[in-house]
């Protein structure tokens, strides 16, 4: 069975921990931002010594949003920004979308859920 884009895990190799995927990244990009993808994972509170096959799903997005906020500082340009402004703005339309569908379908029991968890990044938002 598939699942859904929307329900799909963040993917990196499952036996490399974020601090070794961030370090692979920075050989990719000259102009790489290491100190603000370690900051982030610091204020996510990822164990960046653990093993991304053993993070939550929760604690492998924010994986990803570190590395791709990571890689935009190394070409801030308006147009980066635009893009990531875009698919933010789609995926909060999207998710508002799908909310109203799964509250429809499970009424109360999925208000209360809503009520509980935050949307994108468990703990901040």
């Amino acid at each position: 069975m598939t699942l859904p884009a929307a329900c799909a895990e963040p993917n990196a190799p499952p036996e490399m921990t974020p601090r070794q995927i961030a370090a692979f990244c920075s050989r990719l990009y000259p102009k790489w931002d290491s100190n603000s993808v370690a900051a982030r994972l610091r204020k996510f509170g990822v164990p960046s010594d653990t093993q991304f096959g053993q993070l939550s799903k929760g604690q492998k997005g924010q994986v990803m949003l570190a590395l791709a906020l990571g890689s935009a500082f190394w070409v801030p340009t308006i147009t980066v920004w635009a893009a990531f402004v875009l698919v933010v703005l789609g995926s909060e339309l999207r998710a508002r979308t799908e909310e109203g569908v799964l509250a429809r379908a499970f009424g109360d029991a999925y208000i209360d859920y809503c009520g509980r968890t935050k949307r994108f990044i468990p703990g901040v938002y």
